[in-house]
């Protein structure tokens, strides 16, 4: 079961009303498997990012800490937003075995700052230093693959 609150605004500030249902829509097919998420995300990039703002140089930041909270690892990523960066990060994670309980998201101009409280498939915290290692390595390596913005994504 997942929860998930989105505030949806338009770059004043405003309600979307007009686009809500289409969202909803978007939203409903890719949880129910009719939407190719891969693929579509791969078209939407094809204009993500205005040429004018890939000159703004954004350093990725990844911190992992397992003393900011008493039952969960918490992982910060801050890096260039992208339209695949979220899709990429939560895939990660996924990968690496662990349990998202939540996320916290925003974006400040090109940066994305996510934050993910997650556990083990056991509940717990990921304490080993392999396995952190690894996750981080890994985390990086989406963090940074694509900072001019374009998003090659997988075939699949």
């Amino acid at each position: 079961m997942a929860l998930a609150i989105f505030l949806v605004q338009d770059t004043d500030g405003g309600a979307v009303p007009q686009r809500l249902s289409r969202l909803s829509d978007l939203i409903e097919q890719a949880l129910s498997g009719r939407l190719k998420l891969v693929r579509e995300l791969r078209k939407a990039s094809q204009t993500s990012l205005p040429l004018r703002m890939r000159a703004i140089k954004v350093s990725p930041r990844l911190a992992i800490d397992n003393r900011a909270s008493k039952s969960h690892s918490v992982l910060e990523v801050s890096a260039r937003d992208r339209l695949d960066l979220l899709y990429e990060v939560t895939a990660v994670i996924s990968e690496h075995g662990l349990q998202t309980a939540s996320l916290h998201a925003i974006t400040y101009g090109v940066r994305r700052v996510c934050v993910f409280y997650v556990r083990d498939v056991f509940g717990l915290k990921i304490e080993d230093a392999g396995r952190l290692e690894k996750l981080r390595q890994t985390l990086f390596a989406v963090m940074t693959s694509r900072d001019d913005g374009h998003s090659p994504l997988p075939t699949a």
